[in-house]
């Protein structure tokens, strides 16, 4: 086991870089239409299946430890998952009808979804995952947050007690895919209880984060002495992602296949520390990288703020889009500053 202290390079600013490119895509797909066609990458979902990745193996690298131990209790670990991710959730679910309220003069639009008492609890308590809300979300990111907070705080804790667990949540995950045809860009649909995309996206891809870690961790020497090799590995997977992010929409076979492959790449870029590799943990990505989990959930606040501004002309659209996400950039060295960081300091003392 690699100490839980030693930093996981590179890793930072893969997020910070997703992060940014998901921000993007809703704007340009709020401003200029989901169908236009402006906004470049053809399958930023894909985005959402790396932070799973990256959170299975961070979550891991950091816990393992304490919980096999036995010094991290489950009561404490879900605490400590819960202080990193609902306060600045909760923070952008008040702000969206705010936001919405001040832009377009209602709270909850028609193509929101219904404004029941029912979505509303459901969104404040993070249950989009179970179905409980509106549909994704009205913060459009929380319910990739949803399926981490319930689904994978447990899957992290059985992981660290024993290496079979992400095996068989790969495997059950695998078969869902076919059971229930599900594309992997799918959200958290409804297919049967406890089954949606989003759920079955996270089992799988958190559960091949830990195996890709855990694998790269086990041959470490091997790889410190085959430099080239890792090279290939981290080169080939970093690759993958650009193009599948870019380009391709994969189907569930090619999906399965490319995950792992993937996941041993990060997991290779993060323990190794290639100089190939040193752009990732440049100023700026590393800022973006830190500032990922709230670029990720205010960017969709900060959008409804200016669609009062969205015309039909979608060269100013495109303006706003971007402007948006900049914007949120901005807002989000104080979110991090004075909502994330003070419950993680709380976290760290349990």
């Amino acid at each position: 086991m690699v100490n839980k202290n030693f930093r996981l390079s590179g890793l930072d600013g893969i997020r910070g870089a997703l992060a940014i490119i998901v921000a993007l895509s809703h704007s340009f797909g709020h401003f200029t239409g989901w169908e236009s066609g402006l906004y470049p990458f053809k399958n930023v979902s894909f985005s959402v299946d790396v932070f799973f990745i990256l959170s299975g193996m961070v979550l891991y690298h950091a816990h393992a430890i304490d919980i096999k131990n036995g010094s991290l209790s489950p009561q404490s670990f879900f605490l400590k998952r819960l202080l990193r991710l609902y306060p600045l959730h909760l923070f952008t679910i008040l702000l969206v009808p705010l936001c919405l309220f001040i832009s377009i003069g209602t709270p909850y639009p028609e193509w929101l979804g219904k404004s029941t008492i029912q979505n509303i609890f459901g969104d404040s308590l993070l249950m989009n995952a179970i179905g409980i809300g509106f549909d994704f979300s009205s913060n459009q990111p929380s319910w990739s947050i949803s399926v981490e907070m319930y689904i994978g705080t447990i899957l992290i804790y059985v992981s660290c007690l024993t290496m079979a667990m992400p095996i068989l949540f790969v495997f059950i995950s695998a078969t869902l895919f076919f059971i229930f045809n599900i594309a992997p860009p799918e959200g958290p649909q409804y297919h049967a209880f406890l089954v949606n995309g989003g759920i079955v996206r996270c089992l799988f891809s958190m559960s091949i984060g830990i195996m890709a870690y855990k694998l790269t961790v086990a041959n470490l020497d091997f790889l410190k002495s085959h430099k080239k090799l890792s090279i290939c590995i981290s080169s080939f997977g970093f690759a993958a992602i650009v193009l599948i992010v870019i380009f391709i929409n994969l189907s569930v076979t090619e999906y399965i296949i490319a995950t792992p492959l993937i996941a041993l790449a990060i997991s290779t870029i993060g323990l190794m520390d290639l100089p190939e590799f040193k752009f990732l943990d440049s100023k700026i990505l590393s800022i973006l990288g830190q500032r990922s989990f709230s670029i990720y959930l205010m960017h969709t606040p900060v959008i409804y703020l200016f669609l009062f501004l969205k015309s039909s002309n979608n060269l100013l659209n495109s303006f706003m889009a971007i402007l948006s996400i900049l914007i949120t950039i901005s807002v989000s060295k104080y979110t991090l500053k004075y909502i994330e960081k003070p419950f993680i300091k709380i976290s760290k003392k349990l």
